[in-house]
């Protein structure tokens, strides 16, 4: 087993992270940072910590704001730190999801992320498990319906 480095502020690591770059904030993304925000403290709330064989996911979206947006559409995969076992998968947020479809959006972009994760680690034949991931997305992804974005 090896021991997993703790994030500077010594808190535990995390199977799935979720973070956001915005193009700058705006009336029109609001509600999509409030609905991340809200993803992120329910994924403290329901999963387990990694073991230390687990890879863990940062899930980053991209929302697009007044200043800039994203440069790719969809999900792909970005930066792998062998050392904590973490994989940077990021999300191009398409403008203009109505307040009514984000649940749904992330519902559908959450599924969306478990086979691009699967093939990074087949592709590089990681020795790291795959299968917490794949679980805490299918934990989440119910639950993310009832996200209650003002």
């Amino acid at each position: 087993m090896t021991n997993l480095r703790l994030p500077p502020d010594d808190r535990p690591p995390k199977l799935v992270y979720f973070s956001m770059r915005v193009g700058g904030d705006s009336r029109d993304n609001r509600r999509m940072r409030e609905a991340i925000r809200h993803l992120g403290n329910l994924s403290d709330e329901l999963l387990a910590l990694p073991k230390s064989d687990d890879l863990r996911v940062d899930l980053t979206f991209d929302i697009p704001g007044p200043y800039t947006s994203p440069d790719y559409d969809g999900i792909r995969t970005g930066s792998f730190f062998r050392k904590d076992h973490l994989l940077v998968v990021q999300v191009s947020v398409p403008a203009g999801i109505a307040a009514a479809d984000i649940s749904s959006y992330l519902m559908n972009t959450l599924s969306q992320t478990v086979e691009p994760v699967q093939d990074f680690a087949k592709r590089r034949k990681l020795a790291l498990s795959v299968e917490a991931f794949e679980r805490a997305i299918h934990r989440l992804v119910p639950r993310v319906e009832f996200l209650s974005v003002k």
